[in-house]
């Protein structure tokens, strides 16, 4: 068993890198340096090299498969750091995914501003980022679920549910 667990841990830390390491091109975005950024879809590894992305996958669907991992091994382990991951993730989300609703015309009034929802990136290697304008429904029914199971305050039974 321990030796399954260590290659889990070890997978879950190379999909957390995606996301910390997100190369911006020339024209950086230095807060993602600081914090976690949004990874591309896939990666290739080479024998003693380190990961990279090229052009037919630099693009960010929002998959679920990253915050899963960082739930399951949260649950697993208890060990918070994956409860960090998770929020770095999530926090690039809201920064660079989140569509905001746009100003409504002259004369019309709104009691409140309301969100429109959420967006893949074309490409993550490129800055400014481009917006793909598609909600995947993996979003909401995958990654946000993994995410709130990830910080519920609640330990929610998985056998029950």
């Amino acid at each position: 068993m321990y030796f399954v667990l260590q290659v889990a841990k070890e997978l879950t830390e190379t999909c957390y890198q995606m996301y910390k390491r997100t190369p911006f091109g020339a024209a950086a975005v230095p807060s993602c340096y600081a914090s976690a950024c949004l990874a591309p879809e896939y990666i290739e590894i080479k024998a003693g090299q380190d990961f990279s992305s090229n052009a037919r996958g630099s693009f960010n669907l929002q998959r679920p498969e990253a915050v899963e991992a960082f739930f399951v091994l949260y649950r697993v382990t208890g060990d918070t750091k994956y409860q960090e991951y998770g929020w770095e993730v999530f926090s690039a989300m809201e920064t660079f995914t989140r569509v905001r609703q746009q100003p409504l015309p002259t004369g019309m009034n709104r009691s409140k501003a309301v969100d429109d929802g959420y967006t893949g990136i074309k490409d993550v290697t490129k800055s400014p980022m481009v917006r793909d304008d598609t909600m995947q429904s993996f979003f909401l029914a995958e990654t946000l679920k993994y995410l709130y199971l990830l910080f519920s305050p609640t330990k929610i039974s998985l056998d029950q549910w």
